[in-house]
């Protein structure tokens, strides 16, 4: 049976960042999803998997009738890919109604999923996109769909649909592209406005956050 919802987090170092993201993903106001939390030839992703906390984690989400994929993928031997490897990879398994994605430096609040979903269930969108926080900049960003205005973070999407669109490649930007190849192929999608952002971008190029990992 279907879940309402799949997320995507790659894991590429940035241990602490991840097990807050984590930590965001576990307090989750709503249940019924699942989460595809993947190493990207990761080398700190095999001790968290093995830790207690990563265990409890699963053990919980589990019981509230989730569902955690979690493993190490192999260098796919394109480096650099930006998370292209395991994106590509939860898109194929996702068993779901609608997908999300999310960095492993960044946070999102205790409504995210709940939020992203409530512009898009009931309709006949094939994806929707919302505005985000830019925590270096102290800024919302106005996400509107133009290079450098909207990435991943921003949206959801049907899933079935999603399958239907070519690849991530390993380039920079290839959040922009997927926006490109799903713009070329439907008009069923739009901006959800109002409402304060729920995804909170915590680095960006030139400004890394800094006091953790």
């Amino acid at each position: 049976m279907k879940k309402k919802l799949t997320l995507v987090l790659p894991c590429l170092g940035r241990p602490e960042r991840t097990k807050r993201m984590v930590e965001c993903i576990a307090n989750q106001d709503m249940n019924d999803w699942e989460a595809y939390i993947m190493g990207d030839d990761c080398p700190y992703f095999p001790k968290m998997l093995h830790s207690d906390w990563y265990r409890d984690f699963i053990n919980e989400m589990t019981g509230r009738g989730n569902k955690i994929y979690s493993t190490n993928l192999p260098d796919a031997g394109d480096r650099p890919n930006y998370g292209s490897h395991v994106i590509n990879f939860a898109i194929k398994m996702a068993n779901s109604e609608y997908f999300i994605f999310a960095s492993n430096d960044d946070m999102i609040q205790s409504n995210h999923f709940r939020h992203y979903l409530s512009g898009i269930q009931n309709t006949d969108l094939d994806f929707v996109y919302y505005n985000s926080w830019v925590n270096p900049h102290n800024m919302i960003r106005m996400s509107q769909p133009v290079y450098g205005a909207i990435g991943h973070s921003e949206l959801i999407i049907r899933t079935d649909f999603l399958k239907t669109i070519p690849p991530h490649g390993p380039q920079y930007g290839h959040d922009w592209k997927l926006i490109e190849d799903m713009m070329s192929r439907t008009d069923k999608h739009k901006k959800i406005p109002g409402e304060e952002p729920t995804y909170y971008i915590m680095s960006v190029p030139g400004k890394t956050e800094q006091g953790i990992d």
